[in-house]
């Protein structure tokens, strides 16, 4: 994961005190390697009800 990916998902963490970040990760697998490579970060959006259990995202 890189330096920046890393900034999104801490960043978006503070911002959502204790409630459900929601957004997603995008990234590919290597089984082979038993890795999973995590390429980018995305918030929950605009629309996007966070709670302290869950999200929902339209």
């Amino acid at each position: 994961m890189s330096q920046s990916v890393l900034a999104a998902i801490v960043d978006e963490a503070a911002h959502g005190g204790d409630l459900e970040t929601g957004g997603i990760l995008l990234g590919h697998d290597r089984p082979r390697l038993n890795e999973t490579h995590i390429v980018t970060a995305g918030g929950p959006g605009p629309l996007a009800t966070r709670s302290a259990r869950f999200f929902y995202a339209i």
